[in-house]
């Protein structure tokens, strides 16, 4: 399945927000983001209160990505 590309004003704003990046629990860069299979991941949950991004960390986020991976066999 070949995927579309982000509007230029999504990508834009992607990359000036300042956001939180966990997979499976664990902080990820943009480039690790980058190389995910999406046909591996389970789920994808975004935070966007500072009350709950104050649960994942101490640092000034605009955001916070949970990305899950399917349980390999």
């Amino acid at each position: 399945m070949k995927q579309k590309p982000l509007p230029e004003r999504a990508v834009n704003s992607i990359s000036e927000s300042k956001v939180l990046f966990l997979l499976n629990e664990k902080p990820i860069t943009q480039a690790e983001l980058e190389k995910i299979n999406p046909d591996k991941i389970e789920s994808v949950k975004v935070i966007k209160n500072k009350k709950e991004i104050a649960e994942y960390t101490s640092d000034e986020y605009d955001g916070v990505i949970i990305i899950e991976m399917k349980k390999t066999e």
